[in-house]
């Protein structure tokens, strides 16, 4: 089972929140520089299978990357995915029965429900803890530690969930 989900890294920054002594100056430079799109697909067993676009992600990318995934898996796969357009879009529900065919899944998530999707969790701790604000220096420095971090994936860093317990 994989879950898939896009997100973009830039230059921008990313600073959800902050705190910092009286005398104490930090700061991530700002400004509009470049931006690179992710397609990711994380298992709980903290594989990733990722593709990195210089646009933003669109529907023939997510088919591309699907494709590959199902001609690589053999044995039945699921990939969770949120409803976003580019998952639900009439070209990409033309190809569910060719995946089912390749025994790929797609499950979509319930509307509205980002933290049933664990690759966001992952998006966030890449944002938040493995990107260092100096790897935001220049757009080169950026995306090598994005590479770096990527591939440091299950092995110097893992994430760690708890299994998911039904109760009937």
């Amino acid at each position: 089972m994989f879950y898939g989900e896009e997100t973009a890294v830039s230059e921008q920054g990313y600073v959800p929140y902050g705190w910092q002594f009286k005398a104490e100056c930090v700061s991530i430079p700002s400004r509009r520089g470049k931006t690179r799109s992710y397609f990711g697909l994380l298992s709980r067993d903290n594989r990733l299978r990722y593709q990195a676009f210089s646009h933003a992600v669109t529907t023939a990318d997510v088919i591309d990357c699907l494709d590959r995934l199902a001609a690589d898996q053999a044995k039945p796969t699921v990939v969770v995915l949120d409803n976003a357009s580019i998952h639900t879009s009439r070209r990409f529900r033309a190809c569910l029965e060719a995946w089912q065919q390749r025994n790929l899944y797609i499950f979509y998530l319930p509307p509205y429900s980002p933290h049933y999707n664990i690759i966001e969790r992952f998006w966030k701790e890449l944002k938040e803890g493995w990107l260092r604000p100096q790897d935001y220096a220049t757009a080169d420095s950026l995306f090598y530690a994005v590479n770096r971090a990527f591939a440091a994936v299950g092995r110097e860093f893992r994430l760690q969930f708890s299994p998911f317990q039904l109760k009937v």
